[in-house]
């Protein structure tokens, strides 16, 4: 399998987001860093591949496994690791086995996305701002980051079998889950907002990136992120300073 420049970016990129994820104390920061697609842009330059429908359709199973792993643990009451990994190896055989079936035509793009935020919408409406307390890794840096990094190595190595749901598969969120494990809630309600702020993105991306290049693609993306990152973030009660639920009024205003 080639391991070029933009795989080892999206390893460093990937295991310095985490190792930040893992040593923030309280869950809204952990989450709002979880937001950031850094991830998502190297990963769609490593994978080579134009956005297309098999992107959209990795947001679902992205919330998907969020959701997955928080009824695990909370509900079944099972280990955190097996938790996180038995969803993480349904996510990757799902994706991978859907991904040579899904075309890369407009239509089921478009399609993908707006389905896409429905079901955000839907779940941010039914799901009520969390009050979850902080945890922070006693680990120190050169134990933790090593082995975020080997994880993510393996997942790299596979890209050609997942193709573009790599780009929001759950790299990240697989160590963000677990470093938030005492705040399960506050992480799994971040799914459905980060869909909507990446279906967005991948929209504008899609419509550009025939004809300006993925790179000015991506920056346009990225321009799009930024500029609906707050007022989503503040719609939804998910800001980091933000009022605690029980001054909150998500769920009014969606």
């Amino acid at each position: 399998m080639k391991f070029g420049v933009w795989d080892l970016l999206l390893l460093v990129v990937v295991t310095l987001q985490s190792g930040l994820i893992a040593y923030l104390h309280h869950p809204r920061w952990k989450a709002f860093i979880l937001t950031l697609p850094i991830p998502f842009t190297v990963a769609v330059l490593a994978v080579g591949r134009p956005v297309d429908a098999t992107n959209v359709f990795g947001l679902p199973l992205l919330v998907l496994f969020m959701y997955a792993v928080r009824w695990c643990h909370c509900s079944l009451k099972m280990p955190v690791v097996a938790a996180i990994v038995i969803p993480a190896l349904g996510c990757a055989c799902v994706a991978s086995a859907v991904a040579p079936f899904i075309s890369a035509g407009n239509l089921l793009f478009f399609l993908g996305a707006a389905g896409c935020l429905v079901l955000a919408v839907v779940l941010l409406l039914t799901t009520p701002v969390p009050d979850d307390p902080g945890h922070r890794t006693p680990l120190p840096p050169y134990i933790k980051l090593p082995g975020i990094a080997g994880l993510v190595l393996i997942l790299i190595l596979i890209k050609g079998l997942l193709k573009g749901f790599l780009t929001v598969f759950p790299m990240v969120t697989v160590f963000a889950l677990y470093e938030a494990r005492h705040s399960l809630r506050t992480i799994s309600r971040q799914g459905p907002i980060l869909v909507l702020l990446l279906v967005p993105m991948m929209t504008v991306i899609r419509l550009t990136q025939a004809r300006l290049g993925v790179g000015f693609a991506l920056a346009l993306g990225w321009a799009t992120f930024l500029v609906l990152l707050y007022p989503v973030l503040r719609l939804t009660g998910s800001l980091p300073h933000g009022p605690g639920p029980a001054r909150s009024a998500t769920t009014a205003k969606l």
